[in-house]
Parts: structure tokens; sequence; C-alpha cells
């Protein structure tokens, strides 16, 4: 009698459509792993990319703000030499001008009287 061959016959063997279904099911597993691992990958790249851009937004503003104040510094002191000269040239027509004020008051009247006497 010829019977069934012993694979198939054994209550312990597996059949190929169970290794392909177990397979299958490994794939499965081993895909989802692998999704997991790409999504967590994914989101440590994220915070990263925040972190970084945080730091370079930080070091920007830093950057930035040194500029101003150099700049602050740099006019402030443009700003004080202007003044310092504008006193000085200020002093020197004050001392010119001075000795002439009572010949430019005298002018001014001379000037004014003669009109006022002639518009009465």
């Amino acid at each position: 009698m010829t019977g069934l061959p012993a694979e198939i016959t054994r209550p312990d063997s597996v059949s190929p459509l169970a290794i392909i279904h177990q397979k299958e099911a490994e794939l499965q597993h081993r895909l989802e792993a692998a999704q997991q691992q790409a999504e967590a990958d994914i989101e440590t790249a994220r915070q990263e990319a925040r972190l970084r851009i945080a730091q370079a937004e930080e070091s920007g503003r830093a950057e930035a703000k040194a500029l101003f104040e150099q700049g602050l510094a740099a006019t402030q002191q443009e700003i004080e030499t202007l003044l310092a000269a504008a006193q000085t040239e200020a002093a020197t027509l004050h001392r010119q001008v001075t000795p002439h004020l009572d010949d430019a008051a005298a002018q001014i009247v001379r000037l004014v009287l003669p009109c006022s006497a002639t518009q009465a």
C-alpha cells in the first residue's frame, strides 16, 4: 500500500502554506519594526533640526545685537566728536562776535530809527 509522504502524515510537520504564512508574519513584524524605527529616527532628526534652528536663531540674535551695540557705540562716538567740534566752533564765533556786538546794535538802531522817523 502506498501511503502519503511522510511530511504530510506526520503531525509535527509543517506544511508549505504554513511556512509561507509564518514567513509573511515574520516579514510583517520586521516591516513594522523597521517602520517604527524609521519614525523614531525621523522624530529624532526633527528634534535635532528644531534645536539647531533655535541655536542658529539665538546665535544670529546675539550677533545682531553685538553688531547693533558696536554701531551704536560708533554713532555715539561720532555724535560726541561732532558736538565737541560744534561747541569749539560756537565758542570761536562767540569770541569773534562779542567785541562787535555794541557796533552791531548801534548799526541796527541807526537803520531802524530813520525808518521809524519817516513812517511816523
